[in-house]
């Protein structure tokens, strides 16, 4: 959209792919090599390599400093965009861990030259504010990115986007919503086709009897057509929904117009919205620790059970939602299976693999259910899974380059100077959240019941 859009301002090929490089972080790679002189060369083969060796470097130097300027944007650390949300999220939702000086981390940044190489690097006097910068990043993931209402959120809108992707979607047009037209000022038009006639005036239409005292009957009461403007040729309401310049406002009204009776929905109606047994991996560990430890194999199959679970309900219904259709689902797979075997199709071995798989997601699927019906919820629970937080404190926060103007050589290692930023360890584990819909209402009695009985079941379930 940028080069489209803005074509005017790049002078060549060269600028409009930095500019793209820059947006989606992808460094320049120099395909060749540095020539290297060997002992049977002449002096003017090695006259003519040396120049071959200057241009080479020469090259090299240039394709670092486009790397700097796309680092700029695009980093694995610290980047524009980085900054950029950290800071934003922080003034939006009042998040006081995030405080970051930008502007003398801005003012310290520099060009500078590590281990042969031109790189981003930072003046010393910049380092107390990376230290927050990555901090802060890390509060910020933690506690306002990780927080089962964002991730319950998201998930209502990712579906929402799915929806009405797929209800938009025309054979000639696979991403009607999402595209360059839609969010930019040249606009697109949605069309978006429905039956002229209600379902009564459907089957008097099919029997020709439109003009019958019947029919003249339900038109009275408004109940004969579905609606009567916009009618095209095949007796279709055609109704259109431009768009231009796509902001959140345009796709939140798709969603309360298309999305009232599915997942979308909840993100505006706080009646239907669901409710987190745990509101963190704090709580989560508390809850299971204590009984089955954190790293033992039982923690370790829950999980993975559980991401299963999620996955296949994801593919085979649209949602990571556990309800009673599953069990229809599991029953048609499982039988499906044993034609597929009794044709030939498949052998014993993947026979036994479907139906092993499919018992453990029954088994786990009955429990949530038992659950709704013990504790007085609905038979619906979402299931969304997350990394358990690991640091941004990665290895290569310690290569940042920091400038030392008083020190011989200029440049040290961030890892070098401040040890407190030392990389951790990744957990390779993940861990999940369930949602519940109560029936009836919830104080804070009740909510404790709820969740250690469901975690009390969920261990019992294990064994």
């Amino acid at each position: 959209m940028g080069i489209k859009t803005f074509f005017y301002l790049f002078k060549d090929a060269q600028e409009r792919a930095l500019f793209a490089r820059c947006i989606v972080g992808m460094s320049i790679r120099l395909q060749e090599k540095e020539p290297k002189p060997n002992n049977k060369m002449s002096q003017e083969e090695k006259k003519a390599l040396n120049k071959k060796r200057k241009e080479f470097k020469a090259r090299r130097r240039e394709v670092e400093l486009y790397n700097c300027v796309i680092s700029l944007l695009n980093s694995s650390i610290i980047d524009v965009d980085r900054l950029d949300y950290v800071i934003r999220d922080a003034t939006t939702i009042g998040f006081k861990n995030a405080q970051i000086d930008y502007m003398r981390l801005l003012n310290g940044m520099r060009i500078v030259e590590s281990d042969g190489h031109f790189c981003i690097g930072y003046h010393k006097s910049a380092l107390s504010v990376i230290e927050s910068t990555v901090y802060a990043h890390d509060a910020e993931k933690k506690w306002v990115q990780s927080h089962p209402a964002i991730l319950y959120e998201m998930e209502t809108i990712k579906s929402a986007m799915s929806e009405l992707t797929n209800k938009f979607t025309t054979d000639t047009d696979l991403n009607p919503l999402f595209c360059y037209e839609a969010i930019t000022e040249e606009g697109k038009t949605l069309k978006l086709s429905t039956p002229l006639f209600s379902g009564k005036g459907k089957k008097l239409e099919a029997s020709d009897k439109l003009w019958s005292v019947q029919a003249k009957a339900l038109d009275k009461k408004n109940q004969l057509f579905a609606d009567r403007s916009g009618v095209n040729a095949n007796l279709e309401i055609e109704r259109e929904y431009p768009i231009a310049l796509l902001a959140d406002e345009d796709f939140l009204h798709l969603m309360k117009l298309f999305c009232k009776d599915s997942l979308g929905y909840e993100y505006f109606a706080r009646d239907k919205r669901r409710s987190a047994v745990w509101k963190s991996e704090a709580e989560f560990r508390a809850l299971f620790q204590k009984r089955i430890g954190d790293t033992t194999d039982s923690i370790v199959g829950l999980e993975k059970d559980f991401e299963e679970l999620a996955k296949y309900c994801q593919d085979k219904t649209g949602t990571p939602i556990v309800n009673d259709v599953v069990f229809e689902i599991l029953d048609q797979e499982d039988a499906d299976a044993k034609k597929a075997l009794d044709d030939g199709e498949i052998d014993k071995d993947d026979y036994d693999d479907i139906i092993s798989g499919d018992g453990t997601k029954r088994h786990w699927a009955k429990i949530l259910i038992g659950l709704a019906e013990k504790l007085n919820l609905e038979h619906d629970f979402m299931i969304i899974f997350q990394k358990k937080f690991s640091s941004s404190f990665k290895a290569t926060v310690g290569d940042i380059p920091i400038y030392f103007p008083n020190v011989e050589g200029g440049v040290v290692p961030l890892g070098k100077v401040v040890t407190t930023l030392s990389p951790t360890a990744e957990r390779k584990s993940n861990f999940f959240h369930i949602f519940f819909k109560p029936i009836g209402e919830v104080n804070d009695k009740r909510k404790k019941t709820i969740v250690n009985t469901i975690a009390k079941e969920l261990i019992r379930g294990i064994e």
